[in-house]
C-alpha cells in the first residue's frame, strides 16, 4: 500500500480494515488457465437483432441487439460460464460500436434461475451486478450498475465524483465476488486499478446472490430496431486466482490538491473510536512521506466528496442499516474550544484553519457558497449537545463527525466517545513519486521476451530518503506481451511510504526461420502434360512458436503456353497440406526451360513473416 504508520503495535490490527474509494491497487494473483468451450452464449430477453460471438486468436468479438440492460428486464447479448463462491475477474474493452451513445460493453455477474435439467439460465429480470463500458469515450464513461431484486428496476453508481471515461483500446474492466460483496473498477493499463462501486448484497431486498452464478461478457445495442446491434472486442479475459478484496493503492485526490482516505476500524468486532484516539492515529498515517491529520473541510467541493467516500464505505464494509445512526457516521478534525457557549460556539478546525459555521440551537447552518470561509454543513438542529445547554460531561458534544444519520450533514458528538466507526484522515502538500515512462523494447535473439533494464524514478517526491524496489526488478527477463511493473518506497525503518507503477512490453521482432530446404523431384521430365506430386522438404522454427506455413508457386511460363497438347491448371496446390503441391511436367515448345519457383511462408503467433523459395525446371530437354 501506497502508506504506513508508526501506531503502536497494539493497534496494528485494525490495518487490514482499511477502506477506501480511489484509484487502488488490486492485488493480482496469476491468471486461471480456462478453455473458450466452457463458456457459452445466447440471447438473453428479446433483442430484435440476434447476437452471436466469434472467438479467435485471443480476442472476443460479440455482436447484441437489444434496447438496453436497465429498467425491470434486461435485452442483450450473453456469452459467459457458471462460477461457484468467490471469483476474480478482468477483461480489456478493444472497442466497442453501436447505433446509440449508450451502447453498452459489460463484465457482469448475473444470479440466474435453474432450469429443469438444474442448468443456470440468465433470465432478462434476474438479478445481476456489473461493470458497464458505454460506446462514446467523450461523453459517457465506466461505471457499475446493478438490479438488488429479481424483475425489479436497475441502478448505477452516480455519486457526486468524475466519471472515468473509456478509453480504447485501453480500456479495462475488473469484477470481484468477495463473500456477499461485489467490487467493480477500471483501468487504463490492466496493472493499476481505480474501484468504481461496490454493492453488499446482504443489504439489498432480495437477499445475498447465490453461491453458483453466471460470469461473463455482456453486449447490448441500446436500440431493439437496429439492423446492426452493437459490437464489442474483448481480449486478456481471465479469472485471477486467488481473488482478494480491494486494497487502497492511493487516496482520493481533492479539487484542493489534497488527498483524503476513510479508515474504519473494525465494526465486526464492535471496536469503536473517540475522537481524540482518531486525531492521534490520523497524525500518524503517512502517504506519499506525509503525515495526515484529520480532515477539515472548508469548502462545499470537500464536504461533497467526502460524502461520496462515506457512501462507498459504509457499503463496502457492509455497514448494517439498523446501525445508522452512529456507525455511518466519521470523525473529521473539528472540535468545541473549552468554555466556549454551548452548544454553537467557539468551533474551530484542527491544524489552525480557522472556525467553523455554527449557528444557534436548532438551526440548520452551511456556508452560501463553495467559496465562503469560514463553511459549514451542520445537520438539522445541530449542534445541539445530548442534553443541550448542559456544559458538562457527559453532556457536552465537543467534537465533529460527518455522516449524520446516514445522511449528508455534520453533527457535533461526544456523548460516548466510543460510538463511532472510524474517521476522515486528510495529507497535505503531497509530492508523489513519479516512474519512468512505459518501457518498450524488441526480443532477445532467439528468445520469447527480453531482458530489460530500466531507470529509477523520475522524481522522489517528499520521499527523498526512501529506498525504492522493484517488482520485476531492472535487468529481468520479461516475456513477449506487457508486464507491470511495481517500484515500492520504504522509509529507514523499512515502511511502505509510497508506490506507483509503470509497464514493460516486450514485442516479438524476430521473424521464423525456415532450414532444411529442398524439394523432390527438383526436374519434372519427360515433358509429357501430365501432374507430377511435388515433395516440400522444410522445417519451420520460432523463438515464440509458429502459427501457420504455407506454399504457393509461379512460373515463368503462362500456364496456357506455346506447345502440342499444353494443358490448363498447371500448378494446383493442396489444401490444409504445407508440403505436397502438384505441377505439371509441361514447357513452352519453343523456349529454353520452364522454372517453377514455390515460395515458403511462415508467420510466427505473433505476425511475423518469413519466406523461402525453391526450384523446380522442367527442362527443354536433358542437355539444359
Amino acid at each position: 500500500m501506497n502508506k504506513t504508520t508508526n501506531i503502536a503495535s497494539t493497534l496494528e490490527w485494525r490495518r487490514f480494515a482499511w477502506l477506501t474509494l480511489a484509484i487502488i491497487g488490486l492485488s493480482q494473483g496469476p491468471p486461471t488457465a480456462f478453455a473458450q468451450t466452457s463458456f457459452t452464449d445466447r440471447d438473453v430477453g428479446t433483442p430484435a437483432f440476434a447476437g452471436s460471438v466469434e472467438v479467435a486468436n485471443g480476442e472476443i468479438t460479440e455482436h447484441g441487439g437489444g434496447n438496453d440492460i436497465w429498467n425491470n428486464s434486461d435485452n442483450f447479448h450473453y456469452y459467459y460460464t457458471k462460477r461457484t463462491g468467490d471469483f476474480d475477474c478482468i477483461v480489456r474493452v478493444q472497442s466497442l460500436t453501436g447505433p446509440n451513445t449508450w451502447s453498452k460493453a459489460e463484465l457482469m455477474v448475473r444470479e440466474s434461475v435453474a432450469d429443469g435439467g438444474g442448468n443456470l439460465v440468465p433470465a432478462g429480470g434476474d438479478r445481476f451486478f456489473a461493470n458497464m463500458a458505454t460506446q462514446t469515450a467523450g461523453q459517457n464513461g465506466v461505471a457499475a450498475q446493478w438490479r438488488d431484486t429479481r424483475n425489479g428496476g436497475a441502478s448505477w453508481a452516480s455519486w457526486p465524483m468524475p466519471m472515468v471515461r473509456p478509453d480504447y483500446p485501453d480500456c479495462w474492466l475488473r469484477l470481484q465476488r468477495i463473500g456477499d460483496v461485489f467490487y467493480a473498477a477500471s483501468s487504463p493499463d490492466g496493472a493499476t486499478w481505480r474501484y468504481i462501486g461496490a454493492l453488499n448484497s446482504s443489504w439489498t431486498p432480495g437477499g445475498r446472490f447465490n453461491g453458483e452464478v453466471l460470469v461473463g461478457l455482456a453486449v447490448t445495442a441500446h436500440d431493439n430496431w437496429s439492423t446492426e446491434g452493437a459490437t464489442a472486442v474483448f481480449s486478456d479475459l481471465q479469472f485471477l486466482n486467488p481473488p482478494s478484496p480491494p486494497n487502497p493503492l492511493t487516496p482520493v485526490l481533492g479539487a484542493n490538491g489534497h488527498y483524503y482516505e476513510i479508515v474504519l476500524v473494525n465494526p465486526t468486532l464492535g471496536v469503536r473510536i473517540g475522537w481524540e484516539e482518531a486525531r492521534q492515529q490520523a497524525s500518524q498515517w503517512t502517504f506519499e512521506c506525509v503525515a495526515g491529520h484529520l480532515a477539515t473541510i472548508t469548502s462545499e467541493a470537500e464536504d461533497i466528496l467526502l460524502e461520496a467516500l462515506r457512501k462507498t464505505v459504509v457499503q463496502q464494509a457492509g455497514l448494517l442499516p439498523d446501525d445508522v445512526n452512529h456507525g455511518h457516521e466519521f470523525w473529521v478534525g473539528g472540535s468545541q474550544t473549552p468554555g466556549a457557549d454551548e452548544p454553537a460556539g467557539g468551533w474551530e478546525w484542527v491544524n489552525n484553519e480557522g472556525p467553523i459555521v455554527a449557528g444557534p440551537y436548532g438551526g440548520y447552518q452551511r456556508g452560501v457558497n463553495a467559496l465562503e470561509t469560514p463553511f459549514g454543513f451542520w445537520g438539522p438542529n445541530e449542534p445541539n449537545d445530548c442534553n443541550s445547554g448542559i456544559d458538562v460531561a457527559p453532556g457536552r458534544e465537543n467534537y465533529l463527525a460527518i455522516g449524520r444519520y446516514g445522511s449528508r450533514g455534520w453533527n457535533d458528538e461526544g456523548c460516548g466517545l466510543q460510538q463511532i466507526w472510524g474517521y476522515v484522515v486528510e495529507y497535505e502538500d503531497v509530492q508523489p513519486i513519479t516512474c519512468p515512462a512505459n518501457v518498450t523494447a524488441c526480443n532477445d535473439p532467439g528468445k520469447c521476451g527480453a531482458v530489460v533494464e530500466y531507470p529509477p524514478p523520475t522524481t522522489v517526491g517528499n520521499c527523498g530518503g526512501a529506498t525504492f524496489a522493484y517488482s520485476p526488478p531492472s535487468g529481468s527477463f520479461f516475456p513477449v506481451g506487457t508486464t507491470p511493473v511495481n517500484c515500492i518506497a520504504t522509509d529507514p525503518n523499512g515502511r511502505v511510504v509510497s508506490q506507483c507503477s509503470f509497464t514493460v512490453t516486450v514485442n516479438d521482432c524476430e521473424p521464423p526461420v525456415i532450414s532444411g530446404v529442398s524439394v523432390t523431384p527438383s526436374l519434372l521430365w519427360p515433358a509429357n502434360h501430365k501432374l507430377a506430386l511435388v515433395t516440400v522438404n522444410y522445417t519451420a522454427s520460432d523463438n515464440c512458436g509458429v502459427a501457420d506455413s504455407s506454399l504457393s508457386a509461379t512460373s515463368n511460363e503462362p500456364d496456357n503456353g506455346l506447345g502440342d497438347g499444353d494443358q490448363p491448371n498447371d500448378i494446383q496446390l493442396i489444401p490444409g497440406d504445407n508440403h505436397h503441391l502438384y505441377l505439371r511436367a509441361e514447357r513452352s515448345g519453343i523456349g529454353a526451360s520452364r522454372v517453377y519457383a514455390i515460395t515458403i511462408t511462415c508467420t510466427d503467433i505473433h505476425g511475423n513473416r518469413t519466406t523461402q523459395t525453391a526450384l523446380v525446371a522442367v527442362p527443354h530437354d536433358l542437355r539444359h
